[in-house]
């Protein structure tokens, strides 16, 4: 007597019809959640906003009469350098440390006659 064991006939693996459905609502439920794509225009005091909250206008009018630099790191304020620097912060993300803030001075000082 053999003893043959009996293959299980193949199932299909398949995903019903509506769990697509489910995901693609989730998908769309979240984009509209996510609201409508934004113009990449920084936003805030920022002085490149031109908008009305931003200073771009600020930096503009100061740019017609003196040499004017945007700052994004301690490290560009390290190539600064004139005989007279006015160094404006405008609503920082994140307020100064103290020890950030002697490194600005210093680096004024130096800079700057």
């Amino acid at each position: 007597m053999s003893t043959q064991l009996k293959k299980a006939p193949k199932q299909r693996a398949y995903v019903p019809i509506a769990l697509i459905a489910l995901l693609v609502a989730i998908g769309l439920l979240a984009l509209v959640e996510k609201g409508p794509a934004t113009s990449g225009i920084p936003v805030g005091a920022s002085p490149l906003n031109p908008m009305t909250l931003g200073t771009s206008q600020l930096v503009d009018l100061a740019a017609r009469n003196y040499s004017t630099a945007i700052i994004y790191s301690l490290k560009e304020l390290e190539k600064v350098s004139g005989e007279l620097c006015v160094f404006v912060t405008i609503s920082p993300e994140i307020p100064f440390r103290g020890d950030e803030a002697e490194i600005i001075i210093s680096l004024l000082r130096r800079r700057c006659l």
